[in-house]
């Protein structure tokens, strides 16, 4: 992957809290947070991986579009190649 659009960015930036209050947790710095902010965090984190699959089938689907571009542009560029050496022989 050459970059990360900004949707997938933005989207990872909302798990940060949720990640931070396990973290917080797991140290003992903080109490086991409440069921509301579990099921939160839980939320942000399914909706996250939503986004991040959603962009991976659609990179997917656009590279292998370019690629079926590249190669039709490979085949005629040698077929003229092709042509205008028998042409000249």
């Amino acid at each position: 992957m050459t970059h990360i659009s900004a949707l997938v960015f933005s989207a990872c930036l909302l798990v940060d809290p949720a990640v931070t209050g396990l973290i917080s947790y797991a140290v003992k710095l903080e109490s086991l947070p409440g069921t509301y902010t579990v099921v939160g965090g839980a939320v942000v984190v399914a909706g996250v991986g939503c986004i991040m699959m959603g962009e991976h089938q659609r990179n997917s689907q656009h590279s292998s579009s370019q690629d079926k571009q590249m190669h039709s542009r490979k085949d005629k560029f040698r077929e003229a190649r092709k042509k205008k050496r028998h042409s000249v022989a």
